[in-house]
């Protein structure tokens, strides 16, 4: 009984957050390994709640009671004092049978993070993310469109053109815009862009996950005065968007913001071959050909065989001097001769047409394999307990995506190349890379992280990050899906 008297004690300075973090972090460990005493502390929990709960009714009675009947005047014993012994003594059986019951604690998998030496940087929750996370946003580009004439933008991170037709947006009571707006826009390209995005990259809420593996990501907005615009019915934007890779299976996607949620259009992806081209004739250079020919000919003289008849040349052979004997269709330049290839780029689609302003996603859809849950928690590299988590972004390096999960569980491809990217309420910013070959199954780990807050400050660094992981993950380990 001595030994179920101390555990509820120690229950009870948990649930009044009287252990340290070493205590605490034990005690926790123990209730995720130990159903049991996962119980017992479960229902000590819910004592203490109802003990709470009657004491204070049995105040407020009292309470109320002084100033109705007025009793005399004397120390009162508050009701807890009486409820806590009785409540106690009731809940002993219950809570030894919990503790007796409970079972000795299971291993927790632990995965130390490879320690990857950088080359040096290149400088450049509460609920609110951490103000750090600012540097790993993609900004928007601002252009001004007059309404009336409407505009072509070239995209500045790839060769990509979005055409604004006139008089192609409404304010929100459908009513034409006039005059100049604000047309803001941003591309994400790549993973370091998509990080910390906040952007889903599944396709849909199911049993088997599904991602988008993005080939790039566009998001238009408009606004007039500071309000949102529409574009308006009957109307489209159209764009000619790069890709950043081609793919085969591609689609366009738009974002229903509300759900979070990728919604694929009707648009056709429709990437040229490679090695397509089509021919224009050059004129200009055709006319500087013609022009270069008849002066070389012009001081010939009358009997040099050469009829000079609006601009037509006729050569009969056999007037021209040994050292010029060349037949007509040698001599004259050749029109066939300048036609001129226009190689087609072949990761630009043609004539995407965008109906509404928002955020659009050219990706192919693909189930995530091997996959696993993990409730996870973390430490870094001298395993101190990194207890404000805040958000977690798996990059499986198969894919050009970023899935973002709340830290205390995800799902990821047990046999992928995996970075994890922790960012915790205080700023700092955490990695874990997971080889392929470190077997992990459904269950809980503890992930010991990189602090790499000194190294990554910005997407750049982030950007540079990944590469360099990449790199090394390619010369040491064969990829596994």
């Amino acid at each position: 009984m001595r030994q179920e008297l101390q555990n509820i004690e120690y229950i009870e300075r948990y649930l009044e957050n009287d252990l340290n973090n070493i205590e605490k972090r034990k005690f926790e460990q123990h209730m995720k390994q130990d159903a049991g005493f996962k119980a017992a502390v479960k229902l000590q929990r819910q004592i203490v709640s109802q003990l709470k709960e009657e004491a204070f009714l049995l105040d407020l009675a009292d309470y109320q009671q002084e100033f109705t009947q007025q009793p005399p005047k004397g120390k009162r014993i508050s009701p807890w004092w009486i409820l806590l012994p009785l409540f106690i003594l009731g809940s002993l059986p219950v809570l030894w049978y919990a503790l007796s019951t409970a079972s000795t604690p299971t291993e927790i998998n632990t995965l130390t993070t490879e320690h990857i030496s950088l080359p040096p940087s290149v400088e450049m929750e509460s609920s609110l993310p951490p103000p750090q996370l600012k540097a790993f946003e993609t900004n928007f580009v601002s252009k001004k469109v007059r309404a009336q004439k409407g505009a072509t933008i070239y995209l500045k991170k790839s060769k990509s053109t979005l055409y604004i037709p006139t008089n192609a947006v409404v304010d929100k009571h459908g009513n034409p815009v006039k005059g100049a707006y604000e047309l803001q826009y941003r591309e994400l390209r790549d993973r370091a862009d998509m990080a910390f995005s906040g952007l889903p990259m599944n396709y849909k809420n199911q049993e088997t996950a599904e991602g988008l593996n993005s080939v790039g990501i566009l998001e238009v907005r408009a606004f007039q005065n500071g309000e949102a615009l529409q574009i308006a019915p009957g109307k489209a934007l159209s764009l000619d968007y790069e890709v950043n890779k081609r793919a085969k299976n591609l689609d366009l996607y738009h974002l229903d913001e509300q759900a979070e949620t990728w919604t694929e259009t009707s648009e056709v992806i429709d990437l040229p071959k490679k090695d397509a081209y089509t021919e224009a004739f050059d004129s200009l250079a055709y006319q500087a050909a013609v022009i270069a020919h008849n002066e070389k000919f012009k001081n010939l003289g009358i009997g040099d065989g050469v009829e000079r008849k609006n601009a037509t040349i006729n050569v009969e052979t056999t007037l021209i001097p040994e050292r010029m004997k060349k037949t007509e269709r040698e001599e004259r330049p050749d029109p066939n001769k300048y036609l001129v290839k226009h190689y087609k780029n072949p990761r630009l689609v043609k004539d995407l047409r965008l109906n509404s302003f928002g955020i659009y996603n050219c990706g192919q859809k693909y189930k995530v394999k091997n996959q696993i849950a993990v409730s996870a928690d973390y430490t870094d590299l001298e395993q101190i307990i990194i207890n404000n988590a805040h958000t977690l972004s798996i990059i499986d390096m198969n894919y050009n995506a970023a899935y973002s999960f709340k830290p205390e569980q995800f799902i990821c491809n047990a046999k992928a190349n995996n970075i994890f990217l922790l960012w915790s309420k205080d700023g700092k910013l955490y990695s874990f890379v997971k080889r392929a070959t470190i077997k992990m199954n459904t269950g809980d780990y503890s992930f010991q992280m990189e602090d790499l807050s000194e190294k990554v400050k910005n997407t750049a660094d982030l950007k540079r990050y990944l590469k360099f992981v990449e790199k090394k993950t390619k010369e040491t380990v064969t990829k596994t899906n």
